[in-house]
């Protein structure tokens, strides 16, 4: 029973170690493709195809990482990376624009405002630290000599 599970577990095992992942992202109109397998090596040589409507677009293949750039127009498209042997991973993607980035730099140079007035701030709090040390420091002192002064009386008397 346990040579039966032990065979099953590897053959569940083996099943997964093809499993084909792939990774996009666009980068400045140009998508970005990675594949891999589960072991983590890289997809050598794959097929990477483009399609719209069911027509090809584009056709590349990856490098030695698994990796490859393509420049893409469409805004909608079935992207296939096919390893070869039954292996292969079909995506439909779709560009999402970033609306917010006028908004990011504004909020960007606010908290750079910001930021400088914080730094105002702490250097006027560190100056009055500063002035409360030398108000210390003179406090000591008169308590010193006043104990000196204390102890005088005493020995005198």
């Amino acid at each position: 029973m346990i040579r039966i599970f032990t065979i099953l577990l590897l053959i569940v095992s083996f099943t997964y170690a093809h499993k084909l992942n792939v990774f996009t992202n666009f980068e400045n109109d140009k998508l970005f493709v990675s594949a891999y397998f589960a072991s983590g090596a890289g997809c050598k040589n794959c097929s990477v195809k483009i399609y719209k409507n069911d027509k090809l677009l584009l056709e590349d293949k990856t490098n030695d990482k698994g990796e490859v750039y393509l420049d893409i127009k469409e805004d909608f498209f079935n992207l296939i990376v096919d390893a070869g042997s039954g292996h292969a991973v079909s995506n439909i993607i779709k560009k999402t624009y970033k609306t917010n980035e006028i908004n990011l730099d504004k909020k960007l140079e606010k908290l750079l405002e910001e930021n400088k007035k914080l730094k105002l701030e702490v250097k006027l709090l560190e100056q009055k630290l500063s002035y409360f040390e030398i108000f210390k420091i003179l406090f000591a002192l008169f308590i010193i000599i006043g104990i000196f002064i204390f102890l005088k009386k005493i020995k005198k008397d």
